[in-house]
């Protein structure tokens, strides 16, 4: 693929997957970016704001099945600001002790 992110095949694609029907690709798309965004910090911004964009889609029913995957990943991005990351390891810890109680 070409080089460099924005205006990339590859950023294209990534946000087309994770965007895209929401089912194990998503995570995928999820895993991989995060990668990418520890890998080149600079990146960091553009997958966090598609991560955010994820997140204020979220369907208002039924299982999500990306969900947990975004922010066990999301909190792992290396710009967050402090409060930022609080937020969101509040939000994790939510899911998790959601998805315990689902499988007690």
């Amino acid at each position: 693929m070409d080089d460099g992110w924005e205006g990339s095949t590859r950023r294209e694609a990534l946000r087309s997957i994770l965007l895209g029907p929401q089912d194990w690709p998503t995570n995928a798309a999820i895993e991989i970016l995060t990668r990418l965004a520890r890998e080149r910090e600079a990146i960091a911004p553009d997958v966090h704001d598609a991560f955010q964009l994820l997140a204020d889609h979220r369907p208002d029913f039924g299982a999500c099945p990306w969900e947990l995957c975004l922010y066990r990943h999301w909190v792992e991005l290396p710009h967050l600001f402090p409060k930022e990351k609080e937020d969101l390891q509040r939000t994790l810890k939510e899911l998790e002790e959601q998805e315990n109680e689902g499988n007690a």
